[in-house]
């Protein structure tokens, strides 16, 4: 990991330990973020989490971007038939009072076109984007499930 990557990762940390005790406007909390480790750059991997939503209305999960890809899509893994297929969603309602779990053979956010390898340890920035709430910038950390 580079010393700017780092450092970037070192103040990211801090900022959001400092948020993480209330829930983001909105009533809309993020937890558990992680990611699997990526081989080489130009790789994709799978980011996974739990959304909360503490307020009394709900909320729409629409999107994410991070600077470490080209591009972030939220994907629904299901069974069709005997063959596992993914495909891609423009949004995820979060109900009033309700929980979303993103989580490997489910709903899911695909990281495509990381700029660099990513091994197990290290972190990175992710905004998630919500009709209501606003953007949310969360760390994810690369880990093996």
């Amino acid at each position: 990991m580079s010393a700017q990557r780092r450092g970037a990762s070192l103040l990211l940390a801090l900022l959001l330990a400092a948020c993480a005790a209330a829930p983001a406007p909105g009533g809309i909390r993020v937890a558990d973020v992680w990611a699997r480790p990526v081989a080489s750059a130009g790789g994709t991997t799978g980011l996974f989490f739990r959304i909360e939503n503490v307020s009394e209305v709900g909320d729409r999960l629409l999107g994410a971007e991070t600077a470490l890809a080209e591009s972030v899509e939220i994907h629904q893994t299901m069974m069709e038939g005997d063959v596992m297929q993914m495909r891609p969603l423009s949004e995820v309602p979060i109900p009033a009072g309700g929980s979303v779990v993103f989580e490997p053979g489910g709903l899911h956010m695909m990281v495509l076109g990381v700029a660099e390898p990513l091994a197990v340890g290290e972190r990175f920035a992710v905004t998630l984007r919500f009709e209501r709430a606003g953007n949310i910038l969360v760390e994810a950390e690369v880990r093996e499930p």
